[in-house]
């Protein structure tokens, strides 16, 4: 027996090693015998057919997770109700599981609840979010007990007026109906306003609490796009010590709110948070709102810089909004960003993909706008207007009446109407052609605007084209002050010298005072062309004042054409004083066809020094033309060569001119009085090379009390000039001149040509 032993090992020993394992004893076997179960509810199956195993069958233990959809009974599994749950298996340490779906033999819906209520704001009801479905696709039938106030998309509802409504769901799937799923929605109004928010029949605001709940709703993230409100009556908000604006950011107002030119008064605002107004931020359409009483924004004094957004109507606009025919009598406090209908239009997603702008049109303001710089670091102490404190929108036919002041030397961009018009043209959003299409126009101020930089009857300052815009009231500045607009756009928007907006046939008749720099009746600093525009206002500079024009103060670049300075329309000032234009820096620039009416002349008390006045323009820099131009009004300036600091002249068309500059076919009617380098065309022609006055004509008397007055009819002193083509008509008074005058050029130091020139007053005999 030892022997039989030992020869079976030395044989299974030498057999190879794939065939040695099926001499070891066999791997028992446990596993079920398919990857999953469906199950037909109330049928059931044997716990032996569903395994595979060497284990006897009495010893494996079986149970189930939700024994609700499935259970064990007798060595059956039998499915209870739809649903999914695990069938597992155990034997020892072993383990197995086994997915099971209780399914019907008919199309079956479930459910989680049968009851709902819905806020009527809400978009809409989707019933498939509550519901499973056997077989998952099948055709659904959904019916209602009550015939209308509702709409049904498919699985989805939307509702147009609250109430109960009963629902009944059926399904249908190869022609077998589902038994019925009946379900309850308790649509409600959380506004609780009458109306169904449509255009026939809108959302009636008949009291303060109704406002108040449109906020509250609005705030709660309702979503009113598209929805109707109109005011009823007069309302007043005095039981609010604070009242808390329609929307904010980030939570906008989207619907349409027409106040049906009904007040709503006794609006009462002290705070530190921004968007504050009866609306604080909109994207939707406010029309025919009028608003009475206080509102004040403040920056916190821990805050780094405060940005208010306050405006009566509203206090800020963005994405395509709109607001029509609104009028604020509140007066309005704040920081930055501060109008009397709207604070500020905000850059949007609709201006950059869809280019389609807010807009404010047809709105007027009569409440006091005021600011201050207390808190003026980094855009604190910016934007103020009498209708929007910035735009980055449309401004069409607006009205102004109130008064604007704002205080401290850190605050700018003040404006009658908006403090600034801006364009995100930088930003790449326009093309050239398209400019005119968002265009600020129409747009009225009457009420007196006091600030201290970039200060405008009706623009603080304007980067888009600007047309119709009329300015009556006065306005005090102390850099950059003007009867229409500021600043006529600025360095970040220009771009190869060329014009991406303007100011055209534009009107000013306010008077307009500057402390330190820069004046004039239409803008005081401009960058893009000003055309066919009239000032009918005083321009008035302080001691010490320069660059002051009755059209453009400081023209930067862009064309000055087609305008008119009135007889009312007198400058005032120390030096850099133009008719048309006070000061026009070098660049290939071109004043055109333009009248003055208006006389120009130096303060009474000023250093007699003052330098640079002329009828159409104080100072014409290098490489610009003065084309086409009549001067009718006196001009009285001074001039003295013992003070090179203010050497310059005084002429009937232009004080003084530099090199490779033109005053062509231009014409002086005015008297010209000075002390030197007078001209009834140029006073001093300051250039090395290139210069030249040609066909122009002077009617004027020029006249000086200087022993020296380097004083001529058609120039004065003339350095490198071309003197071409020019007449002269009238004569000169100079009593106690020794030399340097004559009826062409009073002196001449190298002047290139003198050709064709004719003299044609004759002294009385």
């Amino acid at each position: 027996m030892k022997r039989i032993k030992t020869l079976f090992t030395i044989l299974c020993a030498s057999i190879p090693l794939s065939f040695s394992i099926g001499c070891a004893k066999n791997d028992p076997t446990f596993k079920f015998n398919q990857e999953s179960l469906n199950l037909v509810i109330n049928d059931r199956v044997l716990l032996e057919d569903l395994i595979k195993t060497s284990y006897p069958l009495s010893d494996i233990s079986f149970n189930v997770d939700e024994t609700s959809i499935a259970s064990i009974n007798n060595n059956y599994l039998i499915g209870q109700s739809l649903g999914s749950t695990t069938l597992r298996a155990n034997y020892g340490n072993e383990k197995i599981s086994l997915p099971i779906n209780v399914i019907s033999d008919t199309p079956t819906i479930s459910y989680s609840k049968t009851n709902f209520t819905l806020d009527l704001s809400s978009e809409t009801f989707d019933i498939s979010e509550y519901i499973s479905t056997y077989p998952t696709t099948m055709d659904f039938y959904l019916v209602c007990n009550i015939p209308d106030g509702y709409r049904i998309d498919g699985l989805k509802i939307s509702f147009t007026k609250k109430g109960i409504y009963t629902f009944s769901l059926t399904g249908n799937a190869s022609g077998v109906n589902s038994n019925a799923y009946t379900f309850v929605i308790d649509v409600f109004d959380r506004v609780n306003l009458s109306g169904e928010g449509t255009v026939s029949k809108p959302f009636l605001i008949s009291s303060a609490t109704d406002l108040s709940n449109l906020s509250k709703a609005v705030l709660d993230y309702k979503d009113f796009k598209n929805t109707y409100f109109k005011q009823t009556c007069d309302i007043s908000l005095n039981e609010f010590d604070n009242w808390t604006p329609i929307g904010t950011f980030g939570v906008p107002f989207e619907g349409i709110y027409d106040g049906d030119n009904f007040k709503v008064t006794d609006i009462k605002i002290d705070t530190h948070d921004s968007w504050q107004g009866l609306f604080g931020f909109s994207s939707g359409v406010i029309k025919n709102v009028t608003v009475y009483g206080e509102i004040r924004v403040t920056c916190h004094p821990d805050y780094v810089y405060s940005h208010s957004f306050a405006g009566g109507v509203v206090g800020g606009l963005y994405n395509a909004a709109i607001v029509d025919n609104c009028k604020n009598y509140a007066n309005v406090h704040g920081d930055a960003y501060v109008g009397g209908i709207c604070g500020g239009i905000a850059r949007s997603d609709e201006m950059i993909v869809w280019r389609d702008q807010s807009i404010i049109m047809n709105c007027e303001n009569y409440g006091k706008i005021t600011g201050d710089d207390t808190y003026a670091i980094n855009e604190s102490g910016m934007y103020f207007g009498g209708i929007c404190g910035e735009s980055l929108g449309i401004l069409t036919a607006n009205t102004n009446y109130g008064e604007v002041t704002v205080s401290g030397s850190n605050t700018r961009y003040v404006g009658g109407v908006c403090g600034l018009c801006y364009t995100i043209y930088k930003y790449g959003m326009y093309p050239e052609e398209d400019l005119e299409i968002y265009a600020s126009n129409d747009n009225i101020n009457y009420g007196t605007v006091t600030g201290y930089h970039s200060v405008g009857g009706v623009y603080g300052c304007t980067v888009l084209p600007a047309h119709r815009c009329k300015n009556y009231g006065d306005v005090y500045a102390s850099i950059c002050g003007a009867g229409v607009s500021g600043l006529n756009g600025t360095s970040a928007i220009l771009e190869n010298n060329h014009s991406v907006g303007l100011l055209e046939d534009c009107y000013n008749e306010g008077t307009v005072t500057l402390s330190t720099r820069y004046g004039g009746g239409i803008t005081s600093y401009s960058y893009f062309d000003v055309i066919n525009c009239t000032n009918n206002g005083e321009v008035v500079g302080l001691e010490g004042v320069y660059s002051l024009g009755g059209v453009v103060g400081y023209q930067s670049s862009g064309n000055v054409r087609d305008c008119f300075n009135d007889e009312n329309g007198s400058i005032t000032g120390y030096y850099g004083l133009g008719g048309i234009v006070g000061w026009s820096l070098a660049g290939y620039l071109q004043i055109d066809n333009c009248v003055n009416n208006g006389n120009v002349c130096i303060l009474e008390d000023s250093d007699l020094n003052a330098v640079h006045i002329g009828g159409i323009v104080g100072m014409l820099g290098s490489s610009n033309s003065v084309l086409n131009c009549i001067n009718n009004a006196n001009i009285k300036g001074a001039g003295s060569r013992n003070s090179p600091e203010r050497w310059g002249g005084t002429g009937g068309v232009a004080g003084s001119i530099y090199s490779n500059s033109v005053v062509f076919n231009s014409i002086n009617n005015g008297n010209i009085t000075g002390n030197q380098q007078i001209g009834g065309i140029v006073g001093y022609d300051e250039g090395s090379t290139g210069t030249t006055i040609d066909s122009c004509k002077n009617y004027g008397i020029i006249s000086s009390s200087h022993a020296n007055p380097h004083l001529g009819c058609i120039i004065g002193r003339c350095n490198n000039s071309q003197v071409i083509l020019n007449e002269n008509y009238g004569h000169y008074v100079c009593e106690n001149a020794v030399q340097y005058y004559s009826y062409l050029v009073g002196s001449d130091n190298g002047a290139t040509g003198y050709i064709l020139n004719k003299n044609f007053y004759k002294e009385a005999e």
